[in-house]
């Protein structure tokens, strides 16, 4: 998100440096705009009226995403493992000598 914000604001400041305009409310829909697709429904309704809100929002929601991957990733590992042990196990009973009663 810090590289994203980077290059948004780098690239208001070249068409300032140009001789164009954009308000600060301009930019916020600009930045808003910029999001990828599958982030639309949640920049949708940015709280704030200016580029600082949205970037400070859309910072909160990339770690929010970020969290959400991370916990993905580590039940993913889990249920991996748990599969990989109940694998273990039944073939090793499967492999036991049958006792007689």
């Amino acid at each position: 998100m810090e590289d994203h914000e980077k290059k948004m604001r780098n690239l208001i400041k070249r068409v300032h440096d140009l001789g164009g305009t954009a308000t600060d409310a301009q930019f916020q829909w600009i930045i808003i705009l910029s999001m990828p697709q599958e982030w639309r429904q949640d920049v949708c309704s940015i709280p704030g009226v200016s580029s600082a809100d949205a970037f400070a929002y859309l910072h909160t929601l990339w770690y929010e995403k970020e969290e959400e991957r991370r916990e993905d990733k580590r039940d993913t590992k889990r249920v991996k493992a748990l599969m990989t042990t109940q694998s273990l196990a039944t073939t090793t009973n499967n492999n036991a000598p049958a006792t007689d009663q």
